[in-house]
Formats: C-alpha cells, sequence, structure tokens
C-alpha cells in the first residue's frame, strides 16, 4: 500500500480555509465563564456565568447531600453548553 499526498490548489485551500471559518462563526459569537469544575459556553457573557455559578452550586449540595463532604475539584473541567430555550 502506498500513501501520497494530495496537493490542493491556492484556490482549494482558500474555500477549506473559509469553509472553517464559517463553521466555527457560531461558537464565536458566544461567551465563556470557566470555574474551578465546568466551562460554560452560552450566548452571552452573564448567562454563562449563571450556568456556571449555579452548576457548582448543584454540584456542592449534591455531594454534601450524598457524600457528607464537598468533593475536590475535578483535573479539567466539564465542558457545559448552554442555549436559549425560546418557548
Amino acid at each position: 500500500m502506498r500513501a501520497h499526498c494530495v496537493r490542493r490548489s491556492p484556490r482549494a485551500r482558500r474555500f477549506g480555509a473559509l469553509a472553517l471559518i464559517v463553521a466555527a462563526l457560531p461558537t464565536l459569537a458566544g461567551a465563556s465563564h470557566r470555574t474551578a469544575n465546568f466551562m460554560v459556553e452560552a450566548p452571552t457573557r452573564e448567562a454563562a456565568k449563571a450556568v456556571a455559578e449555579h452548576a457548582e452550586a448543584c454540584r456542592k449540595s449534591i455531594a454534601r447531600e450524598w457524600l457528607g463532604k464537598e468533593l475536590p475539584a475535578w483535573r479539567s473541567p466539564c465542558p457545559v453548553k448552554g442555549e436559549p430555550d425560546w418557548r
């Protein structure tokens, strides 16, 4: 089996870069907030902060209720994506 490199034209490379940017725009338009245990992405900074703080409060409350103590921080934050509910 032989591997070979496919060469792209400059136009194809520009189109690929443009497609990547367009695909990333929804993520770039939002905001994020990080706590010790959560990394929240949401449409606004205020929403991201509110979700992250609520997640931390719930984590502490549930740990105390189930284990009788708080848990140590996770090694890496849990990603959370907040989306508006337009009902």
